[in-house]
């Protein structure tokens, strides 16, 4: 633990060291050169504000509506953003230069006709806590996920959920992502930061599911819930802060591949607490740096071998080569321990190249690779593979979206005669909005689990082998703002080299949705 204070400590120095270092001497892109030079001119600070001014449902409008204001003599930008209902629209921002933008003043009679704004979005009409209830049908033909002896399960589960959020806003917050026991640092895809035009944002979160009626429950009827908090401060010197906290009860999906009968169901309790820094120079270069601390404990004694505390810490360099685009280097690190198998603790050190943009409205993304390092501090097994991970969002139009993940990582075992699982995965979204009430999504998924060791089962002695194929598909139409319903399938099919380990799993769900 002190060797891991030190590490942080050290990375932090660096990285603000290298910047302190560097500030002074900035390379300006073009934009920015001329921006600069106009203010400067004027006897003004370089530092703007952005205030948003009317919302859209169609860029179109919105681009008629920033060219009006233009003529005026105001400079403005068209954003685009994402609906609580995963709608697209599109903001108007006119941009303030100056240390005190509030005292620019935007004339109400400028000839601009915003009627049939959405206003309701980002208003001040909107509220501080908000909730919801969800009623869920489920239906599976596999609800343990067994080769043999298949047993359904029709169950109906409620899932209540609540969230304050200052200031007040209608759109959900963006917190962390469900944790992921098996995941060095609860997490399996890096935290991306979130863009904001706040200066600051601070929300509590608390989400469920209920189940009340079940037969054969994959859950084995437990009550599971969410909560999460965070908080984050984004300054005009280019500075940013975002801290978060998340709790969670939850089990983990039947899987034959922990040789328990399925009706065991493993369930836990997990923390996550994850904070994040991050400093703009305002020229070609901006630093983060991240730290979490993962702690995770299982309810059955049998588990307790994978009790374990995870600390990890990132750090970011990144070099913009356009105003949208930046290449950057990272060196992630953790520090893996288990409360009751100390033949399974270990460090891991990665290291990557990538890059990231956000060229358009359209199109955004982040691809990075690397090696990784994985040491355990008993035996003398050692893991160094290839690493990446990537994700690109593109819109080709306001009601179609198409998004892709993939990873390659090294994620802690379920089997007790090994060490570490090499994961690949890759996930295709595809999102389109069908009609004004009706929105549909297909989601196809693929991930291979290679166990690090060879293991013995039914007479067989090898290094296991997973292939995981997901395929799902569903439909949401609403009928009033507050009111949606929800139709879907997914269907799973495990091929192993193990035979005795594979499976086929069809699920179908009813939804019906009342939020506040």
């Amino acid at each position: 633990m002190r060797e891991f204070a030190l590490r942080l400590i050290g990375s932090i120095l660096l990285v603000f060291v290298v910047g302190i270092l560097l500030f002074p001497y900035p390379v300006c892109l073009a934009d920015d050169k001329e921006v600069a030079q106009r203010d400067k001119s004027a006897g003004k600070d370089v530092s703007r504000n952005e205030v948003e001014i009317s919302v859209f449902m169609n860029r179109e409008e919105a681009e008629k509506l920033a060219e009006k204001i233009r003529g005026s003599g105001f400079e403005t930008v068209v954003r685009e953003h994402k609906t609580e209902d995963e709608r697209t629209v599109f903001g108007v921002f006119v941009i303030i230069h100056g240390e005190s933008p509030q005292v620019t003043q935007i004339p109400s009679s400028a000839g601009i006709d915003i009627k049939g704004t959405p206003k309701d979005i980002f208003s001040r009409s909107a509220s501080y806590f908000h909730g919801g209830l969800t009623v869920s049908e489920i239906y599976t033909d596999n609800a343990f996920n067994t080769r043999t002896d298949r047993k359904s399960d029709l169950s109906t589960v409620f899932s209540p959920n609540v969230w304050i959020s200052v200031p007040r806003v209608n759109q959900k917050p963006s917190g962390l992502n469900l944790i992921d026991p098996r995941s060095s640092g609860g997490l399996s895809l890096s935290r991306e930061m979130v863009e904001t035009d706040r200066r600051y944002q601070a929300f509590m979160l608390f989400q469920s599911d209920i189940p009340v009626h079940s037969k054969n429950s994959p859950s084995g009827n437990t009550v599971t819930y969410n909560a999460q908090g965070g908080f984050a401060y984004n300054s005009l010197s280019g500075l940013s802060i975002a801290v978060n906290d998340e709790f969670s009860r939850y089990y983990e999906t039947p899987d034959t591949s922990v040789l328990l009968p399925p009706e065991e169901v493993d369930r836990y309790r997990s923390n996550l607490f994850y904070a994040l820094l991050s400093y703009d120079t305002g020229s070609r270069l901006r630093f983060r740096v991240d730290y979490s601390y993962f702690l995770l404990n299982y309810d059955d004694e049998r588990n307790a071998g994978r009790d374990r505390a995870d600390n990890s810490l990132s750090t970011y360099i990144f070099y913009k080569l356009r105003s949208k685009t930046a290449l950057f280097f990272e060196y992630a690190f953790s520090d893996i321990r288990y409360s009751n198998d100390a033949a399974l603790n270990g460090r891991e050190n990665n290291f990557f190249l990538g890059v990231e943009w956000n060229i358009t409205a359209k199109s955004k993304g982040s691809v990075k690779a690397g090696y990784g390092f994985r040491d355990f501090t008993v035996s003398a097994t050692n893991n160094k593979p290839f690493v990446f991970e990537g994700k690109v969002e593109h819109n080709f139009t306001p009601k179609t979206s198409l998004v892709f993940t993939a990873s390659r990582r090294t994620d802690e075992t379920n089997i007790p005669s090994t060490s570490f699982v090499l994961t690949n995965a890759c996930e295709l979204r595809y999102q389109q909005i069908l009609t004004s009430k009706i929105t549909g999504y297909v989601d196809l998924g693929y991930t291979r689990d290679s166990y690090g060791e060879d293991l013995t089962f039914g007479g067989e002695t090898a290094k296991r082998r997973d292939n995981l194929y997901q395929a799902s598909l569903g439909f949401q139409y609403a009928f009033r703002k507050w009111l949606k319903a929800g139709i879907s399938y997914a269907y799973i099919d495990r091929v192993s080299n193990f035979p005795d380990f594979n499976y086929t799993t069809n699920t179908l769900w009813l939804r019906l949705t009342g939020s506040l």
